[in-house]
């Protein structure tokens, strides 16, 4: 017998969408919940999850050593062994070797339509405002691919109906003959937080590209952070500071994001504001442009854009102005570890 094809793209990455989404109606409705046993339901479910963050999302190794620790039982294999069944309901051997569930690949689906949707979105919007070339013909084929295997597992599904679907340039709604095996450097870096987009999606060819939502970017920022904003002054000096990062060539996923996460992993404080990490990721921007200058023999630093895209040689130095006002707000904000008083 034929095994079918995967049911979700080679390059689907959803490692940056800490949540997923469960139908609760249809999860109830299922067999799966009518028939396993308590043990059975948890081990199958913990497969769901799990299941989400490898790649392909919503893909399982048929490994039984991998699925026993992915299905939460440690190295219990005996137990995995009686369990297997039930908690396997629904999953299928692709042709590719790995299992695939054809609810979890649908939400997967939804999912990683939004995500390279943004991704365009991000690159057209960052291409106008410093003046390079964007090529959307990857971002293109990603979506095409995704979308004719969304509409061959559920041809209702409302993903379809949204702009990043339906933008889509003529001749791309079905997929491309192969797979797109992966997207432009930093494509596949988070912009995004928990499936939610940062800018609006699907950017056409006679549509003007989308402005960065610096906003939602700090949210995100904040977030991973632990950082609460729920002052309204708080909100727009975190906006920014992100804003500022990001203008002084931060690499979003990389200086921004991955730093905060390991220095939050690390720090012995309570932390109460953005400031704590200025200094640690403004040091991240001049080590990276350090090293790129040495590489390239350049006397002075690449501007980024920020988000992890290609960016032209052009060099970028603050003025005095600029400096002479980030000292000065800085002054008055909480830079002592987010401790110091604001001083009036």
């Amino acid at each position: 017998m034929n095994e079918p094809e995967p049911m979700t793209p080679a390059a689907c990455d959803l490692r940056d969408f800490p949540r997923m989404m469960i139908d609760i109606v249809r999860l109830r409705a299922s067999e799966f919940d009518a028939i396993a046993d308590d043990g059975a339901w948890r081990a199958g479910f913990n497969l769901w999850l799990s299941s989400w963050h490898q790649v392909p999302a919503a893909s399982l190794a048929d490994d039984d050593t991998q699925l026993v620790k992915l299905a939460g039982l440690g190295r219990d294999l005996r137990t995995w062994r009686k369990l297997k069944a039930e908690a396997l309901r629904g999953w299928v051997k692709a042709s590719d070797g790995r299992l695939y569930h054809k609810v979890v690949a649908e939400m997967a689906l939804e999912a990683w339509i939004e995500k390279v949707a943004q991704r365009k979105s991000s690159g057209a919007g960052n291409a106008r405002r410093y003046s390079h070339t964007f090529d959307p013909q990857p971002f293109d084929a990603a979506l095409a691919e995704a979308v004719g295997m969304l509409a061959a597992l559920n041809p209702q599904s409302k993903a379809l109906s949204r702009r990043a679907a339906k933008a889509l340039p003529v001749g791309a709604a079905t997929p491309p003959t192969g797979s797109a095996t992966g997207l432009p450097p930093g494509s596949q870096e988070t912009g995004t937080v928990t499936g939610s987009r940062v800018v609006d999606v699907g950017v056409g060819a006679s549509e003007p590209a989308a402005e960065v939502d610096y906003l939602k970017l700090a949210d995100h920022v904040c977030r991973t952070a632990g950082v609460r904003n729920i002052d309204p002054g708080q909100i727009v000096r975190s906006q920014q500071i992100v804003r500022e990062w990001l203008d002084a060539g931060a690499v979003f996923e990389t200086d921004i994001i991955e730093l905060i996460r390991d220095t939050v992993a690390i720090s012995q404080v309570p932390i109460h504001s953005l400031n704590y990490f200025d200094a640690p990721v403004r040091q991240a921007i001049a080590r990276r442009a350090a090293k790129a200058a040495g590489a390239t023999g350049a006397g002075r630093p690449r501007r980024g854009n920020g988000l992890g895209m290609a960016e032209p040689a052009t060099s970028f130095d603050e003025t005095p102005e600029q400096i002479a006002a980030r000292e000065q707000r800085l002054s008055r904000w909480e830079i002592d570890d987010g401790h110091a008083a604001a001083a009036h």
